[in-house]
This record gives structure tokens, sequence and C-alpha cells, in this order.
């Protein structure tokens, strides 16, 4: 669901929802850095690589990223 809610928003570049798309990204990036497996689904470094290289020049969204990011405590 996350995929697809970040692929609607960056699809439309529709600004004024880039900082939900930012949460869903940080999601996203967090449920993939334990190696679970999203099958059938792509991998998460197929899908991060493809979102990077589509909307490489979506600024706003990279600075909600990490703006969002920067606001999320550390664990």
């Amino acid at each position: 669901v996350y995929r697809a809610l970040l692929n609607a928003i960056l699809a439309r570049a529709y600004a004024p929802a880039y900082a939900h798309a930012a949460r869903y990204w940080l999601r996203l990036q967090a449920m993939a850095a334990p190696g679970v497996s999203l099958a059938p689904l792509e991998p998460h470094a197929v899908f991060d690589d493809t979102v990077r290289k589509l909307h490489a020049r979506k600024v706003r969204f990279w600075q909600c990223v990490k703006d969002e990011g920067e606001m999320r405590p550390a664990d």
C-alpha cells in the first residue's frame, strides 16, 4: 500500500502531499532494512532505484524526506 500511495503522489507531482510521501518512503526504507522478502513485489532495491531515477528532479519531495528523517528519533 505504501508503494502505491508513494507512486501515485510522485506520478501526479502532487506537492501538497510530499510530506506524506516522505513518511511512506521512510517507512518503506525501514521495512526493507531487515531484509524481509516482499514477494511477489519487486525487491526493495529495484523499487528504490526506480523511484530515485524517475523522480530525481523532485527536489521538494527529497527535501521532505530529509526533513522527516531528521525529525525521527534514532533507534
